[in-house]
């Protein structure tokens, strides 16, 4: 290690050791510890355009809320509904890609059969995921009439088992000015999830979060994400709640 002489001669040994110190410490930055109950964040991704979202969000969740999360790619083996029936999780984003009018390929098995198999399993009853909370982000192409349906079964089947929607969304990944539409979902979410749900011992949910709106891809203007909404649902989500069985959107 190489000692500048000078500086050892102005400050002294002690000296030096001490500025040092001081600035060692200034750099370090410290850092709140994460608390609280983890937020799952699961991904399905062709191109890598979902990963990218995921991690994005990801980042901003862990500055933002101080929360532990947790990123899941559905492509390989994951369980995240059993992290959310069974273990300390209460809060889900699943960002997705629609690939031939499904979730990809090697992400099925967890985007659909084992959430179909859930929503179907009597012994699991019709609220199972009362008191969790979901966002929801689809990437796909608006030139084909399957644009983000993979995105939008998974919030179907979610909704029938009880959870919670805070936020929905879908981006057009072959276009580049889908940037704030972005981040108004984004916003949302971390907004979101930083107020932790509690259940009561009678089952009643205690949350303050804003209720969102649905998919808004035929929707010309963005609005103020803190600003209080009434819910329009689309025509594709008046499609997909025909046997909604009421599950809160808060």
């Amino acid at each position: 290690m190489m000692v500048n002489t000078r500086v050892v001669g102005f400050f002294g040994v002690g000296g030096c050791v001490v500025v040092a110190t001081a600035v060692l410490l200034r750099r370090r930055k410290k850092r709140a510890p994460e608390e609280g109950p983890p937020v799952v964040v699961v991904f399905a991704s062709v191109s890598g355009a979902s990963r990218r979202y995921a991690e994005r969000l990801a980042q901003r969740l862990r500055s933002d809320t101080r929360r532990p999360v947790v990123m899941m790619d559905a492509s390989v083996a994951c369980e995240p509904w059993d992290a959310l029936l069974n273990g300390a999780a209460r809060d889900l984003a699943l960002v997705v890609s629609t690939h031939d009018g499904r979730a990809p390929e090697k992400a099925r098995s967890v985007l659909e059969s084992a959430l179909d198999e859930l929503v179907s399993d009597f012994r699991v009853g019709a609220l199972a995921l009362r008191g969790r909370r979901f966002a929801v982000l689809g990437l796909g192409s608006s030139a084909y009439d399957d644009f983000c349906t993979a995105s939008k079964r998974a919030e179907k089947q979610l909704r029938r088992l009880g959870a919670a929607r805070v936020a929905s969304e879908a981006l057009d990944d072959t276009r580049d000015d889908q940037d704030a539409k972005y981040q108004t979902w984004e916003t949302r979410v971390v907004r979101a999830f930083q107020r932790v749900v509690t259940t009561t011992t009678e089952g009643v949910v205690l949350s303050t979060t804003p209720h969102a709106p649905p998919f808004s891809e035929k929707k010309e203007k963005e609005e103020d994400p803190a600003a209080p909404k009434e819910e329009e649902d689309s025509e594709d989500d008046d499609e997909n709640d025909d046997d909604d069985d009421g599950s809160p959107v808060v």
